[in-house]
């Protein structure tokens, strides 16, 4: 034990990488997946998100080419959830949409429910939802089923914790949160906008990395071809600006086996897709070893040697990589 009490704390911490943000029906769902992320699991300096692709998607474009969207309708409460506490965390961009997200959340609330709700008690099952404590005391997941959850603090009806209990075990809750809602896509594109923004300027200020899959994208996410991938709108290349703060990307090949594919196809990959869009193959080159340091920074094993790499980034009080 004392040796080890001499040794100098070099080992990093463990590095954390989710995947969100790729696979969605309404972009808003693909944003918040996330922001939530970031949000609950504290996501900082270093970390990585696995594609992320929701935010680097032109919101117009994918409003026009959008058309009969459906969606869950306790998809579509999530949703209107997290909107309402972007709106009430975030700037004034927000505010003016206050209003008609509380008409949504309460008229989802009247579907799911049966009962009128107001949209604070909702809001406090969204969170009992997502407390392991809150979960235990209805019964989650070992049982038995509670005889009293005490009495509703927001106005008459159950209290959040009943409905949680209901959402868990009501079958017709649960038929009623899977039928589908239509959404008029072009009335929210605004809103959307805004909010991918928000989400943008937030995994950009924390020093999180967005792990970029080529070829995993090109198959999984239907985008045609590289050029249209929207990591380009995430970490312009030299000389490209956009309205949108910009977030570092690393190159990853996802399952080497699944897509027949090595890092370094990866990276000659873009590189093909940079040179097809005109750019000059000296901005090409100061592209690619940015993402490669960037892959250095934000990598999760500890250094193979005491020589220290150039890195974009330091990680706590730890040494850069």
């Amino acid at each position: 034990m004392a040796c080890f009490d001499k040794m100098e704390p070099r080992l990093r911490p463990l590095g954390i990488t989710i995947h969100a943000g790729e696979d969605f029906v309404h972009l808003l769902g693909g944003i918040r997946r996330v922001h939530e992320s970031v949000q609950i699991l504290g996501l900082g300096e270093g970390a990585r998100i696995g594609h992320a692709v929701a935010l680097g998607i032109d919101v117009r474009e994918w409003a026009q080419r959008t058309r009969n969207l459906y969606l869950p309708a306790g998809e579509r409460m999530f949703d209107m959830l997290w909107l309402r506490r972007v709106a009430l965390a975030a700037p004034d961009d927000f505010h003016s949409w206050l209003q008609w997200i509380d008409q949504e959340i309460v008229q989802l609330g009247r579907h799911l429910f049966s009962i009128d709700l107001l949209p604070i008690k909702l809001e406090e099952w969204w969170r009992h939802l997502h407390d392991p404590k809150s979960l235990a005391r209805v019964g989650f997941p070992d049982g038995p089923a509670p005889r009293n959850l005490g009495v509703g603090q927001y106005g008459e009806g159950p209290n959040s914790l009943e409905l949680v209990y209901r959402w868990l075990t009501d079958r017709a809750v649960f038929r009623r949160s899977q039928e589908l809602q239509n959404i008029n896509v072009e009335n929210e594109v605004s809103l959307v906008q805004a909010v991918q923004d928000h989400v943008r300027g937030v995994v950009s200020s924390r020093g999180i990395y967005v792990e970029i899959n080529p070829s995993s994208n090109l198959l999984i996410g239907h985008l045609g071809d590289l050029n249209a991938h929207p990591l380009w709108r995430l970490c312009p290349p030299p000389g490209t600006t956009v309205d949108a703060p910009v977030i570092r990307v690393c190159i990853g090949s996802d399952d080497p086996i699944t897509f027949a594919t090595r890092l370094t196809e990866e990276y000659q990959l873009l590189a093909d897709a940079l040179s097809d869009a005109g750019v000059p193959a000296s901005d090409i080159d100061t592209w690619l070893d940015t993402a490669r340091k960037s892959g250095l920074a934000s990598r999760f094993t500890v250094p193979r040697s005491g020589k220290a790499l150039t890195s974009l980034t330091q990680v706590g009080t730890y040494p850069a990589p």
